[in-house]
């Protein structure tokens, strides 16, 4: 009897050393396979246990937590806490932390911090009293979020940046018309040399309004199929001109370079504003130089969204030896109006207007930069798939354009102020003029006036119907009827209209406007 009674007990003990193998089985399992770090402690937040994924996240050995104390990966100012609160739950059974999940910051063995969410819980074994703490980074989910929230902050200042350039070249276009309408009205050189400086401060708000508009990436862009190489190479010649002796500039420009479509003036902006951004970051002399290159989507760098959207890009960097830039600074670098220059030395729009207008190319810039080591700059341009040549000359040819001759010209216009300027001055280049204020008036004049050769309107109208739409409408109204839209700002306004109707930009001269009727009209 007592033989069989041992040999159960035996069993018994085998079966309870199989199941508690098992259950150690099944739970190491379970930590070993969780992605998030989780941290065994005890009633005086030693760590007793920790899993794979704690090492990696935090950067330490194993044996570099166990039995150390649970603030090793806490930092300040929480680092003294936690031990505190378990403290108190122990002695009152007020829960702060065990139970819940709260969002709070870590740091790795490299002294790195990051944020995380910590979910503390009770647990008991052998008798005693554990608490395990899981740890989740939240590094890429605050990452998104402040993009994101950078996103939006730039699209709100964009959107307000567009308006008031809209109103600011209409208000251009009232002042550079009445002033060219005094010109043959002034005798005396004193007041003819007052209006061309006016004309010339008028000409500098336009640039200005440009500015602003590339940052918003709502500037009215005119791309062309452009050789890189050879717009690098222009550019150069006048940089090396103006640029100080002291700071040597050269480039290393790869052969056989696809062509890209890009507004190739606003190319040559921003490769001189970037040349001359990096000549401002060395103190005496220095090297700046500027490469091309092809690079596949794949070599992009990370976290571009380029990399999934064109096969390959030509790449234009402009390298520096200066002062460089730290990691804040860098972390504001594409902000508008941030600057490290001296005051009256920078309007903190230059990198802004050039990713401005990068991206409404349909590329991506990326900044590279280390103190005292440098910084680079890199263009991405997707590459013009067409074997259209670019071309060679993307300036006005100079043609003369002549006066009107009696053609019927119907204005469509809601500013009433730049109505009637520009009624005035196609009336002075020989036009007969009808007016609209909107889209549904200028169906109305049309309908009863079929010698209407061509409608000029505004992009951007109120009333529900925009320019593009009233050209639709009006030409097959008027299957003979030319079109030529006018805009001062809103890129993606400008090119919803079909890419027949040519656009003048706000504000023009009385030259820019007599030519482009005369290309518009001997159009066939």
């Amino acid at each position: 009897m007592s033989g069989k009674t041992k040999a159960t007990s035996s069993e018994e003990e085998g079966l309870y050393e199989h199941e508690s193998a098992v259950k150690e089985a099944k739970w190491r399992a379970l930590i070993d396979g969780v992605s998030d770090a989780i941290l065994i402690i005890d009633e005086i937040g030693i760590i007793q246990e920790v899993n794979p994924a704690t090492t990696q996240l935090f950067g330490y050995a194993p044996e570099e937590l166990i039995d150390q104390n649970i603030s090793i990966v806490m930092s300040p100012p929480y680092r003294n806490q936690y031990e505190s609160y378990i403290k108190h739950y122990l002695e009152t059974g007020e829960k702060h932390i065990i139970g819940r999940r709260r969002e709070t910051t870590a740091m790795r063995k490299d002294g790195t911090v990051f944020p995380v969410t910590l979910s503390v819980s009770e647990a008991k074994y052998d008798g005693v009293r554990l608490f395990v703490g899981i740890i989740h980074d939240l590094s890429d989910i605050k990452s998104n979020e402040e993009m994101l929230f950078q996103a939006q902050k730039y699209e709100a200042i964009a959107q307000l940046t567009a308006g008031i350039a809209h109103d600011f070249n209409n208000l251009l276009t009232v002042v550079q018309g009445n002033l060219e309408m005094l010109v043959a009205h002034v005798s005396s050189d004193v007041g003819g040399e007052v209006l061309t400086e006016v004309l010339d401060a008028i000409d500098d708000g336009s640039h200005m309004v440009k500015q602003l508009l590339a940052f918003g990436r709502k500037q009215v862009l005119k791309p062309d199929v452009v050789s890189v190489n050879g717009l690098v190479r222009d550019t150069l010649r006048l940089l090396r001109r103006t640029i100080t002796e002291t700071v040597e500039i050269q480039d290393t420009l790869a052969r056989e370079l696809p062509m890209v479509k890009v507004d190739p003036i606003q190319l040559e902006n921003a490769l001189m504003n970037l040349v001359i951004n990096a000549r401002d970051a060395m103190s005496e002399k220095g090297q700046i130089l500027i490469e091309t290159s092809v690079v596949s989507a794949a070599d992009l760098p990370p976290y571009l969204p380029a990399r999934s959207i064109h096969d390959s890009y030509v790449c234009i960097s402009v390298q520096d030896d200066g002062a460089g830039m730290s990691k804040e600074v860098l972390d504001h670098a594409f902000e508008p109006f941030f600057s490290t220059k001296k005051a009256n030395e920078g309007s903190g729009l230059g990198l802004s207007m050039v990713q401005g207008f990068i991206k409404q190319s349909g590329g991506e810039v990326y900044i590279e930069s280390q103190l005292d080591r440098g910084t680079t700059v890199s263009l991405y341009l997707p590459c013009y798939e067409e074997n259209n040549k670019a071309s060679s000359d993307a300036s006005p040819n100079g043609r003369s354009y002549g006066m009107g001759n009696g053609e019927l010209i119907l204005i469509v216009e809601d500013d009433p102020r730049v109505l009637r300027v520009n009624t005035q001055r196609l009336e002075k280049l020989g036009y007969g003029v009808l007016q609209a204020k909107n889209g549904k008036r200028a169906l109305e004049v049309l309908a009863t006036n079929p010698s209407v050769a061509l409608l000029f309107s505004d992009i951007a109208m109120p009333g529900g119907m925009r320019g593009p739409e009233l050209a639709v409408q009006a030409c097959r109204l008027l299957p003979h009827l030319k079109v030529l839209l006018t805009t001062g700002y809103a890129a993606e306004q400008a090119t919803s209209a079909p890419p027949c109707y040519k656009i003048l930009t706000k504000p023009y001269s009385m030259a820019q406007l007599a030519k482009s009727m005369r290309e518009v009209l001997s159009e066939k």
